[in-house]
């Protein structure tokens, strides 16, 4: 049968392979959030590019209109000259008929002299010279006629081409209208579609503003869970005295790097030292190394006052035993998964750096911005 210690180590590697494989999943689920918003934020660009394209449109709708106003005014100026000419067509048939009238005037005052010829008899000569005066006339009048004939049929021929010209215009200037008309109402029911596209498209915006309120709040419910899960993993950690390991170790080189402006190249967990004689030794929880300083972690699962004293009074015994460290700055550091208000305030006042949960959210330097630093410990 297997001891209890083989239990515990098998115990302990099946829950650090369990914590590996939630840390993946917590990344993975976070990075496909931060695609979800990435996407919904893409989305919103696209709404307000196509409410741009729908109100340029519109804008396009009513210029257009009013195109159609100032043809339909054009129309209408047209179909007053249309009509004015009809009105000089009219007048110029009144004309002819003057004209016709005064020529049947002249015919009777032909037949009038005729007479009055044949009862005067006073004198033939005078008779015949008047007849061929008259006839002169009559032959002048008659030309004359015949040039007013011709030119009436001239004028008769011009108004009936301008007629049947003006009708074709006016019947191409009614189809013309129709067209128009017709278009007037496309445009219309093109603007109704288009209203209702922007409807449909506010409506999905609607939509993807639920979808991203719904994403928001899985995000909060799984951060919600992440720091739950590193509560209870600091617990159990806690319990089996493995805080160093699982929680501490892994957040060093992030930590410092961020923190203290350097690379560390590199880290160990628990060091043991000890003399030739193995009478004395030390033994630290973490070390880590950039290219100069040397960071010495101790970590306490109930950290008090004491251990703030304990830990900085290890220095001068770190120094003894990691001499090859001597050229660099020695930075210590007190770690645990939590620290109370009181060991805080005592850490600020001894400049001791304090490491540990933030809200449950990962492992930080609590008190950096409390302690200047007071150049290497001797």
């Amino acid at each position: 049968m297997r001891t209890v210690e083989e239990r515990v180590t098998n115990l302990e590697e099946i829950l650090a392979e369990f914590i590996s494989q939630t840390n993946e999943r917590i990344v993975a689920t976070n990075t496909a959030l931060n695609r979800l918003a990435l996407s919904v934020s893409e989305t919103d660009e696209r709404i307000r590019a196509t409410n741009a394209t729908v109100d340029k449109l519109a804008s396009s709708v009513s210029e257009i209109d009013e195109r159609i106003r100032a043809t339909n005014a054009t129309v209408d100026k047209l179909a007053l000259s249309v009509s004015e000419m009809d009105e000089g067509i009219r007048a110029t048939n009144a004309t002819v008929d003057k004209l016709a009238l005064s020529v049947s005037e002249i015919d009777e005052g032909i037949r009038v002299t005729n007479a009055t010829v044949d009862k005067l008899s006073l004198s033939m000569s005078e008779t015949d010279e008047r007849i061929r005066a008259t006839n002169a006339t009559v032959d002048k009048l008659s030309l004359s006629m015949s040039e007013t004939d011709e030119r009436i049929r001239a004028t008769n021929a011009t108004v009936d081409k301008l007629s049947l010209e003006m009708k074709d215009f006016k019947d191409e200037m009614n189809k013309f209208k129709d067209e128009m008309r017709e278009f007037k109402d496309e445009m219309g029911d093109f603007k109704d579609e288009m209203k209702e596209f922007k409807d449909e498209m506010k409506d999905f915006k609607d939509e993807m503003e639920d979808f991203k309120n719904g994403v928001e709040k899985f995000k909060e419910e799984a951060e919600k869970d992440r720091k739950q899960m590193n509560k209870q993993w600091g617990e159990l950690a806690n319990k089996m005295g493995t805080i160093a390991e699982d929680l501490v170790y892994p957040a060093v080189r992030p930590v410092l790097e961020k923190y203290f402006d350097c690379m560390i190249l590199d880290k160990g967990l628990r060091i043991e030292r000890k003399t030739k004689d193995g009478s004395r030794g030390i033994e630290v929880d973490v070390i880590a190394v950039s290219v100069d300083k040397v960071f010495m972690i101790e970590v306490r699962s109930k950290p008090t006052n004491d251990y703030v004293n304990e830990v900085l009074g290890k220095t001068k015994k770190f120094r003894e035993f990691f001499p090859e460290y001597n050229d660099k700055e020695l930075i210590p550091i007190l770690a645990s998964l939590v620290f109370q208000d009181d060991v805080i305030n005592y850490a600020n006042k001894k400049h001791l750096y304090l490491m540990a949960y933030r809200e449950w959210e990962y492992m930080d330097i609590i008190n950096f911005d409390k302690i200047k630093r007071r150049g290497s410990a001797k």
